[in-house]
C-alpha cells in the first residue's frame, strides 16, 4: 500500500514538474548539423529591404531598395565529415528602387525591361543570371570557400556597376551566406546557450570586424512542425589601421532570428535586421546617413 501510494505520488509530481517547462526548456539530444545528400537541389530565396535617409548641408534624400534573389544549390559531392561542395546558380533578380519622390524603378530578371532605367539594370545584371558560384559548406553550416566560375569571373569583371560587383564578388556572396547561416557549436545545445562568431568585413569605411552572439532559445513550435530557433545579436568595430576614409560609426545594431529544422538538417527561414548610422564631414557641417535593411533567406 505504502509502496504503491509513494510510485503514485512520484509519478504525479513528475508529471506536475514536467508540466513547468516547454520545450524549449529541455537539451537537445544531439548536435545541430546541416545533412547533405550527393544530387540533392535547393531552392534559396533572398529579400532584401534598405531604407536610407541622409541628411546635412540643409538638404535630406532618401532611398528604398527592396531586392529579391532565386538561387539554387545543387550538391555536387559530400565527404565522410558532411562537408559539402556545392555548384550555387542565380535564376533570377527582382529590385525595385525608389529615390524621394521621383517614380520607382523596377525591374525583375524573369521579364522584358519596359523603361530605360530597367534596361540598364538588365545590362549591369543580365550576365550573371544562371552564373555559378563554387560553395564549400560543412556540416556545421561554416562557409569555407567561394569560388565564381570563369563565366561568372568574367560576367563580375565586365559590370560597371560598382555595388553590383561588390555584391555579386567572392566577398559579396561570402558575407550574405554567413549572414543567413549559423556556424553550430561542436556540443549539443540547451535552451539558453551562447556562442560567437567572427568575421572580417570588406566595407567602404574600410575593413571592419563583425562578432556575431547566437544564443539557442529551443524548439518551438511553427508553421505545423518543430524547429529550433536561434537568436543573434552582432556588432561592428572599426580596424583603426584600415580606415579607408572620414566617415565613423555613430551608432549600430543587428540583430534577428534563425529557424532550423534538425531532422531535414538545413535552415528552414532567417531574418536579420540591421541599423546603421555614419556621420562624415562636408565642408563647415557634417553628413548624417541613416540606414535600416533587413535580409531574409529562406530554403526548401
Amino acid at each position: 500500500m505504502f509502496a504503491h501510494w509513494t510510485v503514485g505520488r512520484l509519478a504525479l509530481l513528475t508529471v506536475v514538474l514536467l508540466a513547468g517547462f516547454t520545450v524549449s526548456d529541455l537539451p537537445a539530444q544531439e548536435a545541430l548539423r546541416w545533412k547533405f545528400s550527393p544530387g540533392e537541389t535547393l531552392k534559396v530565396s533572398f529579400l532584401q529591404t534598405a531604407n536610407t535617409e541622409t541628411v546635412g548641408a540643409g538638404a535630406r534624400t532618401t532611398i528604398a531598395i527592396v531586392m529579391g534573389m532565386e538561387m539554387t544549390w545543387r550538391i555536387e559531392s559530400v565527404d565522410a565529415d558532411g562537408t559539402a561542395k556545392m555548384t550555387q546558380s542565380f535564376d533570377r533578380l527582382t529590385m525595385s528602387m525608389k529615390t524621394g519622390d521621383v517614380a520607382s524603378v523596377d525591374y525583375d530578371s524573369a521579364a522584358e525591361p519596359t523603361s530605360a532605367p530597367a534596361r540598364e539594370i538588365a545590362a549591369a545584371v543580365g550576365p550573371l543570371i544562371g552564373a555559378k558560384f563554387h560553395l564549400t559548406m560543412n556540416s556545421r553550416g561554416e562557409i569555407l570557400d567561394v569560388q565564381l566560375s570563369a563565366a561568372a569571373q568574367a560576367a563580375v569583371a565586365a559590370n560597371t556597376n560598382e555595388g553590383l560587383k561588390s555584391f555579386f564578388s567572392t566577398e559579396g556572396i561570402s558575407r550574405v551566406l554567413r549572414q543567413s547561416v549559423v556556424p553550430f557549436p561542436e556540443q549539443p545545445l540547451a535552451a539558453g546557450d551562447t556562442w560567437k562568431s567572427t568575421a572580417d568585413v570588406d566595407s567602404p569605411l574600410g575593413k571592419l570586424k563583425q562578432t556575431s552572439v547566437y544564443t539557442y532559445v529551443g524548439r518551438k513550435a511553427r508553421d505545423g512542425r518543430m524547429l529550433d530557433q536561434i537568436k543573434v545579436d552582432s556588432s561592428l568595430q572599426v580596424d583603426p589601421k584600415a580606415v579607408r576614409a572620414k566617415t565613423t560609426i555613430k551608432s549600430q545594431s543587428q540583430a534577428g532570428e534563425v529557424w532550423f529544422d534538425r531532422e531535414l538538417g538545413r535552415l528552414v527561414e532567417s531574418q536579420i535586421l540591421q541599423k546603421l548610422t555614419t556621420v562624415r564631414p562636408y565642408r563647415d557641417t557634417q553628413i548624417e546617413v541613416r540606414s535600416t535593411s533587413k535580409l531574409t533567406t529562406s530554403i526548401r
